[in-house]
């Protein structure tokens, strides 16, 4: 064995976990896409903050009250340095947790920098939650099949084949199929 792997695809919030304890060297680059076409840039999947509509005003207003609080700079940094998970506020990058943590493992910075340049648009803004579970299971059984050898391309669209059937199911069942 080698001991030697191209790229690995993981959440920001990993980055302390895969780089605490290892000599190695483990570098962060943003979201890879493809050669010739404009990066579409990422979205947030952990980080983000819900308050469901199907509860009384009072307790609507509260989660309000608690997302207001959880979003500010403060609030972000502390959350980004102890968790790896991206602030979504840009000006937790200037409270001293934050830079703390960038000076002494600059691989952290990366994502955060990413998700500041991303443009909004229908591929990043917001997360299509029916059938993620599907989808990260196909990709990670796809990425474990590719690191035990299998042509990635292969793994890969047998990977997208599955997951467009989830979203063609669903698509249907929610009457998006027309």
């Amino acid at each position: 064995m080698s001991r030697r792997l191209g790229m690995f695809l993981q959440s920001s919030g990993s980055i302390t976990q895969l780089t605490t304890g290892t000599k190695d060297e483990i570098g962060v680059c943003y979201y890879p896409h493809e050669d010739g076409k404009k990066a579409n840039g990422v979205s947030i999947g952990g980080a983000s903050l819900w308050i469901s509509n199907d509860k009384s005003k009072d307790v609507q207003r509260g989660a309000w009250e608690l997302v207001k609080y959880l979003l500010t700079p403060e609030s972000q940094a502390s959350w980004q340095a102890q968790t790896g998970y991206l602030a979504l506020n840009k000006k937790s990058a200037d409270q001293d947790v934050l830079k703390k943590l960038y000076k002494k493992m600059s691989q952290a910075k990366i994502p955060s920098q990413q998700l500041n340049r991303t443009m909004p648009n229908k591929a990043n803004s917001g997360i299509f939650m029916q059938n993620l579970v599907q989808n990260r299971l196909l990709i990670q059984t796809a990425m474990e099949q590719i690191y035990d050898g299998k042509d990635a391309k292969t793994a890969l669209t047998e990977a997208q084949t599955s997951m467009n059937k989830y979203v063609a199911s669903n698509n249907k069942a929610n009457g998006f199929d027309k």
